[in-house]
């Protein structure tokens, strides 16, 4: 399991990194005066686009795996398992998890989780949103998610 997380922080940080250069090639399409310079830039970007995109699927592979591997273990072990991926910020991951483990309404409120993380991280990616109200809307779902662990622990 460990090396599933240190590959999933790995290309997180690729993500972070190439979402960075996107933007800065993206200010300098902008403001470029030469149509050669403009069209080699756009290139760029498209090809970073296609980066961006095959390195997303890749992290939605490993952590619907590693969401997989989770929500087949049992009882208090696989909770645990949810929780350690929480406590190491794999919001995402534990989620998925979760939403495997729970059955009926639970699972309901898990979509709803989910859509959340999923609206949150566009709107970070898209600077939509101030860096002290993700944070604040963070820790919103991560509570959400650590009150469904604890009532599938009582189950």
């Amino acid at each position: 399991m460990y090396g599933k997380e240190q590959e999933i922080r790995t290309i997180k940080a690729q993500l972070d990194l190439l979402l960075e250069k996107k933007s800065q090639l993206s200010l300098s399409a902008i403001t470029a005066y030469d149509e050669e310079k403009k069209f080699a830039l756009k290139k760029q970007i498209k090809s970073l686009e296609e980066d961006i995109a095959t390195l997303r699927q890749q992290l939605r592979e490993l952590e619907e795996s590693s969401s997989q591997l989770i929500a087949t273990s049992q009882g208090n072990e696989g909770i645990d398992a949810i929780r350690a991926l929480i406590a190491t910020g794999e919001l995402k991951a534990a989620l998925a998890a979760l939403f495997a483990a729970l059955k009926g309404e639970d699972r309901n409120t898990m979509l709803l989780l989910q859509s959340r993380i999923n609206a949150l991280e566009k709107e970070i990616s898209n600077d939509t949103i101030s860096n002290s109200d993700a944070k604040l809307e963070r820790a919103k779902i991560t509570k959400a998610a650590l009150d469904l662990c604890d009532r599938l622990k009582e189950d």
